[in-house]
């Protein structure tokens, strides 16, 4: 039976022949197991493959991509760009080592296909002083934040990408440059870590 405590003076407010129900009605309300009520979901799942189509191309904006934007990979035809090589399974040349991406007649350009993987050929000297040519991802370059005192560059990353310019003072994480071909009164900053030494195909002193 219920355990309610009811005032004195009140009764309860169903007939007397009708107190025998009230386990049973307790019961099915306290009972588990009973069916929950779903809500409705409607089905997007054609929608979503909609809104998220599979990238057949690699991601432009990704780190070392930088070197296949158009700007960039039309120099690759007459120069080598030197970069930092960040990362690299020989750890004595894993953040350690600089090295060139060497020229290419066809370099590769943006938009790269995924089919196509988002590689360079890149020159370095191994532990053993030796040259060596190897493959290597762009993920794993860098450029090197280092100046080539009066020396030709090459602007990677901003709005002034694929500008060739010439170094003329370092101050700080900052340079003092200007466009080739055009008078050092017309100098700018920019930052170290958007510029790579260029050098020339006749140019092949070890970095």
């Amino acid at each position: 039976m219920c355990g309610c405590t009811l005032s004195p003076g009140k009764g309860l407010p169903w007939p007397e022949c009708a107190k025998g129900e009230i386990p049973l009605l307790l019961k099915r309300v306290q009972t588990p197991g009973g069916p929950t009520p779903q809500a409705s979901i409607p089905s997007f799942g054609a929608n979503i493959v909609d809104a998220y189509p599979t990238p057949t191309f690699h991601d432009p904006t990704a780190e070392g991509m930088w070197l296949f934007a158009d700007v960039v990979a039309k120099h690759r035809t007459r120069y080598n760009i030197v970069v930092k090589i960040e990362y690299h399974a020989d750890a004595h040349v894993s953040g350690l080592r600089e090295g060139r991406v060497l020229s290419d007649p066809n370099p590769l350009q943006n938009p790269l296909p995924l089919s196509t993987r988002p590689n360079v050929d890149v020159l370095y000297m191994d532990v053993f002083q030796q040259r060596r040519v190897e493959s290597m991802p762009v993920a794993a370059l860098r450029p090197t934040s280092k100046m080539k005192e009066k020396g030709l560059h090459l602007i990677v990353k901003g709005e002034r990408a694929g500008t060739l310019v010439i170094h003329l003072k370092s101050d700080g994480p900052m340079a003092r440059v200007h466009a080739v071909c055009s008078h050092k009164s017309t100098a700018f900053h920019m930052e170290k870590s958007k510029m790579c030494i260029v050098e020339r195909l006749e140019t092949e002193e070890p970095v």
